[in-house]
């Protein structure tokens, strides 16, 4: 059985900019975001687009020399979308919560400052998912490039990836989505520590997650980095060498233990 979505953040504090636009936006957040948000379209479009497409619009925006944040906007689709959306919350408050759910377990995800939908005559035009926006960090082919030359940090990935993916996943908190592009490296000065975004598929369940669950998350995460490293044409070490560690370290927080044969099942399935 899972949990349905929270329909806000517990700390955010309610507006409405203007008239079919609400949103939760952190008490912390600078006064100048919230003026911003009835030109939030208008930022985004002249922002550092990462991402166009008919569904998702994701961009970088700077308030000021401050203050950056990426915004991610869910846009209606077609009238399936405004049928499925009719009375339902849009998904970036599904993201939202998922985020709080996380930074409660102190696993590491960018932090939501605020998010909000827009809509008219009651039907959902857009969602929008307003986090902090992380700079410089490992990402992508990037990140599997070091994990695939350097033992040592793959060890380091391996250790903090798999203790926290089995906390939450001890929590009923299913990813839904785990690979390596939604996986982050950040140097934090005295080590480096790993994050998870893009958390629009996350369920959250009333009890930890089952053995297959928790089998297919992490042979996804093991696909996606195999892939990433033929896209990019990186050396692969053995696959072996990368299933034994992401095994070692998840069962170290995982008693009735992962086991590499049906994680190989689930890699076949992802590639």
């Amino acid at each position: 059985m899972s949990h349905s979505p929270v329909s806000r953040l517990s700390a955010h504090r309610r507006i409405r900019p203007e008239r079919g636009l609400v949103f939760y936006l952190d008490p912390k957040a600078p006064s100048a975001l919230a003026s911003a948000l009835p030109a939030l379209d208008r930022l985004i479009d002249a922002g550092l687009v990462l991402k166009s497409s008919r569904t998702t619009t994701a961009s970088i925006i700077r308030l000021d020399a401050e203050h950056v944040f990426f915004i991610k906007r869910e846009n209606n689709k077609g009238w399936y979308f405004t049928l499925k959306y009719l009375f339902r919350k849009a998904r970036v408050f599904r993201a939202a919560a998922a985020a709080e759910a996380l930074e409660q377990l102190q696993i590491l995800t960018p932090h939501v400052v605020g998010v909000g939908a827009r809509r008219r005559w009651g039907i959902l035009q857009s969602g929008y998912l307003i986090t902090d926006a992380l700079e410089q960090v490992l990402t992508s082919a990037p990140l599997c490039r070091r994990l695939f030359d350097e033992p040592d940090f793959l060890a380091v990935f391996a250790a903090d990836v798999c203790r926290q993916l089995a906390a939450m996943h001890d929590c009923g908190i299913r990813h839904g989505d785990l690979k390596i592009s939604n996986i982050y490296g950040m140097d934090q000065g005295n080590g480096f520590r790993f994050g998870f975004w893009d958390l629009d598929g996350v369920t959250r369940y009333a009890r930890p997650l089952t053995d297959v669950l928790r089998h297919q998350e992490v042979g996804r995460l093991l696909a996606s980095m195999l892939k990433a490293a033929q896209t990019s044409r990186l050396a692969l070490p053995p696959a072996e060498a990368l299933t034994d560690a992401l095994v070692a370290h998840y069962n170290a927080h995982y008693p009735a233990g992962l086991r590499a044969e049906t994680l190989e099942h689930f890699i076949a399935r992802y590639l």
